[in-house]
């Protein structure tokens, strides 16, 4: 005869998993593992001749539909740190399995199991990270912005690299930096503000910025015949495998290359005859040049520049590292 109204409010409540504990004689295997994104127990760790405490602690009715699983899980998922957190917060309990196991959870300091599982070194450590720097050639006056900076992250290597799934701008912040200039004029690019977070291990190599190394196509930090081949070739036409043939000391694949000298051209580097555009013209000085004609009239002798012969040898050490 009678009901709840249905507009009368509910009060918010949460049921918490029941607490169980369990005891063992000891563990097997490798307590402390790299940080992988999951709070799973190392391969091979096992607990020995683990059991409930007191079996009374599941409700009779989820008996049979709870049990005590293989292996285990640490507390945390995450990297912890001495400093940070608790040896209690690096242990690993015992996992519970069963279609009622969500119901229930492990409690108490796996401590009490004789032998201990931890010491405070023990848990998940830091996961590598090896980043670096890239190389950058420009004109001296012209740095790149910081922020404009660039990185490569490694990946491949096993218990290396950033874990599936996550996102390499959650786990690093901060920018790059111009260290002191060298004593040929290169720049270190360095690690700046740079840094990850607790669960990475940030292993970085420096790059090089090359003042005026714009003739410097693989960034080695000279400027040989070679290159001075690859831009007459590009600027005659040739494409492909015909760009590198024979040159073997450039670092660059036929591709690099290409993109590289498309770059080049667009930005009008390679103009150095004053023509107001490049041509195999340009290429033929620039290769000159680098063949050893350093002389301004020999370097332009028989091409009909529109600059003076100093103004070309000009421009062409201007882009030179």
């Amino acid at each position: 005869n009678y009901r709840l109204d249905p507009r009368v409010a509910g009060v918010p409540a949460t049921i918490t998993p029941k607490d169980v504990r369990v005891t063992a004689s000891g563990f097997t295997g490798p307590t402390t593992k790299v940080y992988d994104g999951t709070n799973a127990a190392p391969v091979g760790f096992s607990f020995n001749d683990l059991t409930l405490t007191d079996p009374n602690e599941i409700i009779e009715a989820d008996r049979g539909k709870v049990a005590l699983g293989e292996g285990g899980v640490y507390i945390n998922v995450n990297t912890l740190l001495p400093t940070k957190d608790s040896t209690h917060a690096r242990q690993i309990r015992p996992v519970l399995t069963g279609e009622e196991a969500p119901n229930y959870v492990v409690v108490g300091r796996t401590a009490d199991i004789n032998p201990p599982v931890f010491n405070s070194n023990d848990g998940i450590t830091r996961r590598p990270l090896r980043v670096a720097a890239e190389n950058v050639a420009g004109l001296a006056s012209a740095r790149l912005p910081t922020s404009d900076l660039t990185y490569t992250v490694a990946s491949g290597v096993a218990g290396e690299g950033v874990v599936g799934g996550e996102s390499l701008d959650d786990i690093l912040s901060g920018e790059l930096a111009y260290g002191t200039a060298n004593s040929d004029g290169t720049v270190p690019i360095v690690v700046g503000t740079l840094a990850a977070t607790d669960n990475y291990a940030l292993n970085f190599t420096n790059g090089v910025f090359h003042p005026s190394g714009r003739l410097d196509l693989d960034l080695s930090g000279a400027t040989i015949y070679e290159e001075g081949a690859a831009i007459l070739r590009y600027l005659f036409g040739l494409r492909g495998d015909a760009l590198t043939a024979g040159l073997s000391t450039l670092t660059l694949t036929a591709a690099e290359l290409e993109a590289k000298m498309a770059a080049l051209v667009s930005d009008g580097v390679l103009d150095v005859d004053g023509n107001a555009g490049t041509t195999a013209r340009d290429g033929a000085i620039i290769a000159r040049y680098l063949l050893g004609v350093t002389e301004a009239e020999s370097l332009v002798a028989k091409f009909g520049a529109a600059a003076t012969a100093a103004d070309v040898l000009a421009a062409v050490r201007a882009i030179l590292p």
